[in-house]
């Protein structure tokens, strides 16, 4: 078995590290993390399953694994995935062009909607754990059930027109059809960027104690992301200036995306964990 583990790892490390894919018409090269791969359509079962982890207001550019859970993916297996990486994007507004003026409009919605989130997350998506728990009933062997005790946002710690991050502590409950319930922490760091005048989201999920991994790892991802997309003949001007008639509410369409991808994505982490315990 290490045999084998050893030789998927070599494979891994050969996959091509980095990923291309649109939004609308527009291309995108979403380069690996360091240490990290891609996942691709061959790691059946987790593959299919990995969707399930996307916010249904969300795309997927691509989701990258640490190369040692992409091996053992590779043969057959759901690995722990308690640290991985998501690039997606507000599927509303994947035909808008993104402008300075809108982006920064969604960077003080975020700060403003983050300071009220803790009190009013269940009020505002009463739904929210919905596809979490679809995802949770195709990876646990129980009835278990999930649901959101927590959201802790941070205070940005990064912030200008070009991009705005900030990360933020889940707590979700599990509570298994014996009635007992478990609490689990994770963090998650979401940065989002306005990049040829489109508007990306990328997450690094990771553990209770990962904040400053998250945190430094996901901006050296998120430099490497800007370096390998430079701007196109126009871009600046195109993205200094308004949406086109005003049509597309940028906050409203990155705020639900953005939080809904959030807490689901860290389902996959409490599951790796749920996993880890039994």
């Amino acid at each position: 078995m290490k045999v084998i583990l050893a030789t998927l790892l070599l494979a891994v490390s050969g996959v091509a590290a980095a990923t291309t894919a649109r939004i609308g018409t527009t291309e995108f090269t979403v380069p690996a993390p360091e240490g990290f791969a891609p996942a691709t359509a061959d790691m059946v079962p987790l593959y299919p399953l990995l969707e399930t982890f996307v916010a249904d207001t969300n795309g997927e550019l691509a989701s990258f694994l640490s190369q040692a859970d992409a091996a053992r993916a590779m043969q057959g297996e759901i690995p722990e995935m308690s640290r991985r990486f998501s690039a997606q994007y507000p599927l509303a507004a994947a035909d808008a062009t993104l402008s300075t003026r809108d982006f920064a409009e969604v960077r003080q919605a975020v700060a403003a909607e983050n300071a009220e989130i803790a009190r009013t997350i269940h009020e505002k998506f009463p739904n929210l754990m919905d596809r979490a728990n679809e995802g949770l009933s195709q990876l646990s062997d129980t009835a278990a059930v999930m649901s959101i005790s927590e959201l802790v946002p941070l205070p940005a710690h990064e912030d200008d027109e070009r991009r705005h991050s900030y990360s933020a502590y889940v707590t979700l409950q599990i509570t298994d059809d014996a009635g007992n319930s478990t609490p689990f922490v994770s963090v998650v760091n979401a940065t989002l960027v306005h990049l040829r005048g489109k508007l990306l989201i990328l997450y690094a999920f990771g553990g209770e104690d990962d904040l400053e991994w998250a945190r430094e790892a996901g901006a050296a991802w998120t430099d490497a992301v800007v370096s390998a997309n430079p701007g196109t003949p126009g871009s600046s001007l195109t993205d200094a200036l308004p949406t086109a008639g005003g049509r597309i509410d940028w906050a409203q369409a990155t705020m639900r995306g953005l939080l809904t991808g959030l807490v689901v994505g860290v389902v996959a982490v409490v599951v790796a964990r749920m996993r880890k315990r039994g």
